[in-house]
């Protein structure tokens, strides 16, 4: 029994080891991309799997199967020609490989071994010439541009050329890897089909050279243009901010000289009420001073009344009453010592007040004048804060403007620039391709005249075409550019807007400010003046309370009689003060007077008659009256023709005249004196017959009517004339 185990165990081990070798020398797993081929006993046998071959009796082989790739290159003067007799540097790949089936993978077998068929330079060999042939067919029939623009087609001409059957291998793919044209000198003269394509390459070349050469000049004119028209907006940007800037510096004069024509009318305001003050004080001066002339011939009219009362109660009374009457003189003797003391308190009291209020009106004047010249510094400061603000903003508006420009006018030089480079590179793309169509049309026999026009024809339309088409691109960056220039000049004109309006808001500030001091410091004077006035009437009132109160004192102390009588003898002694005052104030009005009138009528000969009130204004009226007829006789030619006439600087002949008109005509002085000059110049007229003498006294009458001197009495008039003569 365990002898049948063992055997059955030995047996066992036994196909094992047999089924081990087996499957190491005899089983062979075949790999993708590869087949397996096994000749000998059983015949030839196609796996693609795994196969099980006997050892000794079966050979075993490996067949690459993957895609292989074979260039074919032809450059130079073996270079492919086109249809259009142009050569072609051309590169083509071809990708075979051994078809997957096993009738193809065996007769691949049977024509090459497998390791042949795994030898790319084997491959070549093989199929080499058909490639190079199947090449030269499919590129004869294609011109040299279609081989850029058809690809596939020039692949598929290719491949129906070779065919998809090669003897059990399969062409896969066709692929041109490199494609140029053949240079010129490789082109061989003495070939035909080369000399009509150098025929051809020399007049296309040519023609486009002549096109690309144009096309670049009317770029370079373009880009010429778009400059000038940049510094032509520049300039006029440049000008426009002058206008600007003139323009403000015009406003801003023109508020310089507004508020300095306000501030001299306040000013004059100012003037004019102090002298309308002055006026009313030397009014109220002189109106008391006929006061005080009034009451002085009052008093003494009562001192006289008074006087005979005392004389003769003095008669009546006795020596009791004399006594009586030397003790109440010596006690009105110490009270008009009192009052008169009191007198010059007040006196020194009222000055004293007279020159507070004088340096009130000084200091506030001065006060005025600092109120002033702190709004004209302040006016000044902001003018030229304002005036800086806007230089500022001009500099950034004329620096956004520059760069603005700038950077539009190097933009449209690269884009310009840029049109130029794409340009060439098309124009030398279009120039190859054409040269391509005409070298094939020089080419072909007269059969295909017609055909070979045609292509001409068509290709001229395409070179008109791109032109129009480059044409277009130029017009298109342009309007660009002056879209941009006009954008620029858009941004600054809103500049320029929004400075002007911050420079009318800074100039309407300024006003508003200006108002408002003036009118803080019309309101601070206002009030100063009525706080014052208060102050000044208060004190008066106080001191006339005062004054008051001290006489009801001294009156008590007083017999009725001698209070009456000293009464009025202090009072006759305080109007002598006023009067004396008065007097001085008099005199010293007249000393200013007489020295005005001295230094005017320094070298005049003038006979003064009246009284010290009325001489001054009779001398004034009198050179008044000199004035306006020195005016009348200067601006009449009439009056000038007389006066040129008559009055030429001889009196003696003047006077000479006047005698011989008044004997003549029987003027008496009595008529002079009483007659207007309209009434003279009638009485004349009237009783002469001289056409030149009535011609010259109807001038003189229409002159002196038209200057209103007719109603003038002429003893005036004749007076001025003899004292300028």
């Amino acid at each position: 029994m365990s002898i049948w185990i063992y055997i059955g165990i030995g047996l066992v081990l036994f196909i094992g080891f047999v089924t081990l070798l087996v499957s190491l020398f005899c089983i062979r797993k075949i790999q993708p991309g590869r087949a397996g081929i096994k000749t000998g006993a059983g015949g030839l046998k196609v796996s693609f799997d795994w196969m099980v071959r006997a050892p000794m009796v079966q050979n075993y082989h490996i067949m690459d199967i993957s895609v292989k790739k074979i260039e074919i290159s032809r450059k130079g003067k073996d270079g492919l020609v086109c249809k259009d007799n142009i050569r072609a540097d051309i590169t083509v790949a071809f990708y075979i490989r051994v078809d997957a089936t096993e009738e193809s993978v065996r007769k691949v077998a049977q024509m090459l071994t497998p390791e042949r068929v795994s030898d790319i330079g084997q491959l070549r060999d093989l199929f080499e010439a058909k490639f190079s042939e199947a090449l030269k067919t499919a590129g004869k029939q294609m011109e040299f541009h279609e081989l850029f623009t058809e690809r596939i087609k020039f692949r598929d001409n290719i491949q129906m050329t070779i065919g998809k059957d090669l003897d059990g291998f399969l062409l896969q793919d066709v692929a041109i890897d490199y494609l140029e044209q053949t240079p010129l000198e490789q082109h061989d003269p003495n070939n035909v089909l080369d000399s009509e394509g150098i025929k051809k390459i020399t007049q296309i070349t040519q023609r486009e050279r002549v096109i690309a050469n144009e096309f670049s000049q009317r770029t370079s004119v373009q880009i010429e243009k778009e400059n000038a028209d940049a510094d032509i907006a520049k300039r006029e940007q440049t000008r426009r901010n002058e206008e600007d800037t003139a323009k403000q510096h015009r406003v801003i004069t023109e508020i310089r000289a507004n508020e300095e024509a306000e501030s001299r009318k306040i000013i004059e305001a100012r003037r004019q009420e102090v002298e309308g003050k002055r006026l009313e004080a030397d009014e109220s001066i002189r109106l008391r001073t006929e006061d005080m002339n009034r009451a002085v011939q009052e008093r003494e009219f009562t001192v006289k009344k008074e006087k005979q009362r005392l004389e003769q109660e003095s008669m009546q009374e006795g020596e009791e009453a004399r006594v009586r009457r030397e003790r109440t003189v010596s006690l009105a003797e110490m009270d008009k010592e009192t009052k008169i003391a009191e007198a010059a308190v007040e006196v020194e009291r009222k000055r004293a007040t007279v020159v507070a209020e004088q340096k009130a009106v000084v200091q506030q004047q001065e006060e005025k004048l600092n109120i002033e010249a702190r709004m004209t510094a302040a006016r000044v400061s902001e003018v030229t804060l304002i005036e800086a603000e806007m230089n500022a903003k001009k500099g950034q508006v004329e620096k956004v403007v520059a760069s603005e420009a700038q950077k539009e006018a190097d933009r449209n030089i690269a884009e310009a620039e840029k049109i130029t480079r794409i340009t060439a590179a098309d124009a030398a793309r279009d120039v190859a391709v054409r040269d391509a169509e005409r070298i094939q049309t020089m080419a072909d026999a007269e059969s295909k005249v017609a055909d070979k026009r045609r292509h001409a024809m068509e290709q001229e339309a395409e070179g008109m075409a791109a032109k129009e088409a480059a044409g277009g691109l130029a017009e298109a960056r342009v309007i660009t550019a002056k879209a941009g220039a006009r954008k620029t000049e858009a941004v600054a004109i809103k500049d320029i807007g929004l400075a002007e309006a911050e420079v009318s808001k800074a100039k309407g500030v300024v006003i508003a400010e200006i108002t408002e001091q003036q009118a803080q410091a019309e309101a601070e004077g206002v009030k100063d003046k009525e706080l014052a006035a208060a102050a000044g009437i208060e004190a008066r009132g106080l001191a006339e309370a005062k004054s008051i109160e001290e006489k009801a004192k001294a009156m008590k102390l007083l017999h009725e009689a001698g209070q009456q009588h000293e009464e009025f003898r202090l009072k006759l002694n305080k109007e002598r003060d006023v009067e004396l005052a008065a007097i001085d104030i008099q005199r010293d009005i007249a000393q200013a007077h007489s020295q005005l009138v001295g230094e005017a009528l320094k070298s005049a000969k003038i006979d003064i008659v009246g009284g010290e009130n009325d001489f001054f204004e009779k001398i004034v009226r009198a050179v008044g009256n000199g004035k306006s007829v020195d005016r009348m006789l200067n601006n009449s030619s009439a009056l000038t023709d007389i006066k040129n006439t008559f009055f030429n600087g001889d009196s003696e002949h003047f006077k000479t005249q006047l005698r011989q008109w008044i004997a003549d005509y029987g003027i008496t002085s009595e008529d002079v004196k009483n007659l207007t000059i309209s009434a003279l110049l009638a009485k004349l007229m009237s009783s002469t017959s001289d056409s030149s003498v009535l011609s010259m006294l109807g001038s003189a009458l229409t002159a002196a009517k038209s200057n209103g001197l007719a109603d003038v009495p002429a003893s005036s008039v004749i007076t001025q004339t003899l004292v300028r003569n």
